[in-house]
C-alpha cells in the first residue's frame, strides 16, 4: 500500500489549536487513501456523510476537542442531519521535525450519548456557541 497518496482536504485554522500544542508544522490537512479506504471499510455507514461535510466540518466544526488518549490529535465534531460527525485529526507539530501534514486519521457518527462523555473527558480547544 502506497502512503504517499493523498488528497488534500485544506488548511487548518491553527490559532487555537497552536495555544493547546505549540507551532504547527503546516497548516495543510490531508486524508491519505489508506486512511480513506479505512473510512470506507470501518465506518461504511459515515463514508458519504463524511465525504459530503468534510470541508464544512474543517472550516466551522461546532466543537474542537482534545484527544486525553492519543498524542497530538484532536476531534473536529459538527452537528449534522440529526447526528455528530467525528473527524479524527493526527497534528503535525513543529518540533517533530518530520515534513508530515495534518492528516485525517478517521471519521465516524456519533450518538448524543457519546458526545456528551468525549467532551466531559477530553478537553474543549474550541467551541461554537
Amino acid at each position: 500500500m502506497d502512503f504517499n497518496k493523498y488528497q488534500y482536504i485544506g488548511k487548518l485554522n491553527t490559532e487555537f489549536l497552536e495555544v493547546e500544542f505549540g507551532k504547527l508544522a503546516t497548516d495543510e490537512l490531508i486524508l491519505t487513501d489508506e486512511r480513506d479506504d479505512h473510512i470506507k471499510e470501518r465506518h461504511d455507514r459515515d463514508y458519504n456523510l463524511f465525504h459530503q461535510c468534510v470541508y464544512d466540518i474543517i472550516k466551522r466544526p461546532d466543537t474542537v476537542l482534545k484527544d486525553s488518549k492519543n498524542q497530538n490529535t484532536v476531534f473536529y465534531i459538527k452537528y449534522i442531519e440529526e447526528t455528530h460527525l467525528n473527524i479524527v485529526i493526527r497534528l503535525s507539530l513543529e518540533i517533530e521535525n518530520t515534513n508530515r501534514k495534518n492528516s485525517i486519521i478517521t471519521s465516524y457518527q456519533l450518538g448524543a450519548k457519546t458526545l456528551k462523555r468525549l467532551k466531559k473527558n477530553n478537553k474543549t480547544l474550541y467551541n461554537k456557541e
